[in-house]
């Protein structure tokens, strides 16, 4: 009877923590079904809606030497030239080129902050390869006139992503640097064209034309063309508002200016950026000797 007593109990017991076993295991599967079933159900996040990026309808793709501007580069195969990235002596030339457009770069955050603007140029392909990109296009491409740039620009239409990169950097601005594995023997100088009116998209872009007339294109050769991006002037030769005289003047007084010369040294830009430099590129306002050589309006003036 006792022993009966006792086999009951433990049924008894054994029943009650079977079925707070099941209770329990029941709860917590319900409640990973319930978050599974949450899981599942819920929609993916939305993905922040992405402005179009639009230049601006006056300067283009790139205004002042101030906030966040994007350089992005194009190693460019034409019908005169091409590149073999396979070869040494071309990987040697690019890495070249980046040394080079670190030290232009450098050059030119520092000449901004001379004049309390902060600027920074975003080019480094080397940390993010999103900003640089293979060309091949199927036209010469190696010439003085902008006769290319049609093609120029709907390579760029096709082949990046303009506004991604845009939003991704939270840039102000882009300047596209097309590279050319010219030779020696190319007679073209490297040049800039500011913006292509009459386009959907105003782009800025330069081409550089690695050798040209026996020389490699030196670091103070690519900050020159990049500021050209940003309104700066020749100063080298006489053109509309600048003035025959005053070309005449830079070269007697041997100016050192950058856009009036550019130093042959792959180390350093000793060249001077001048406060008239700085007004061109609508960081500075207009100086004495624009006034005193009656010299042409910054654009950041005229609009």
């Amino acid at each position: 009877m006792k022993k009966h007593t006792v086999t009951n109990f433990k049924r008894s017991y054994l029943l009650i923590f079977a079925a707070l076993f099941l209770a329990v295991s029941l709860l917590g599967c319900t409640g990973s079904d319930t978050v599974s079933k949450a899981n599942t159900s819920s929609k993916a996040a939305e993905p922040e809606t992405m402005p179009e990026y639009k230049p601006d309808s006056t300067y283009g793709s790139a205004v002042t030497m101030e906030g966040k501007t994007l350089l992005i580069s194009i190693f460019t195969t034409d019908k005169a030239t091409s590149w073999n990235f396979e070869n040494a002596d071309d990987k040697k030339l690019v890495e070249q080129t980046h040394e080079k457009l670190r030290i232009a770069a450098d050059f030119l955050h520092g000449q901004a902050a001379c004049y309390d603007k902060e600027f920074s140029l975003i080019y480094d392909w080397k940390k993010s390869d999103d900003l640089l990109y293979k060309a091949n296009i199927d036209e010469s491409l190696v010439r003085e006139d902008s006769g290319g740039n049609i093609a120029q620009t709907n390579w760029i239409k096709e082949n990046i992503d303009l506004s991604a990169l845009v939003h991704k950097y939270k840039a102000d601005g882009v300047v596209f640097i097309f590279y050319f594995n010219t030779d020696m023997s190319n007679t073209v100088n490297p040049w800039e064209l500011s913006r292509i009116d009459g386009e959907q998209i105003p782009l800025e872009f330069c081409n550089f034309y690695l050798k040209f007339d026996g020389f490699d294109m030196t670091a103070a050769s690519f900050a020159h063309e990049i500021m050209h991006a940003f309104g700066a002037k020749d100063l080298y030769y006489p053109s509309e508002g600048i003035p025959e005289k005053f070309v005449k003047y830079l070269e007697e007084s041997v100016s050192n200016d950058i856009m009036y010369t550019v130093a042959d040294d792959d180390k350093i830009i000793p060249n001077d950026f001048t406060e008239l430099d700085a007004y061109y590129v609508g960081i500075a306002p207009r100086p004495d000797i624009a006034n005193e050589w009656n010299l042409a309006l910054s654009e950041h003036d005229k609009n």
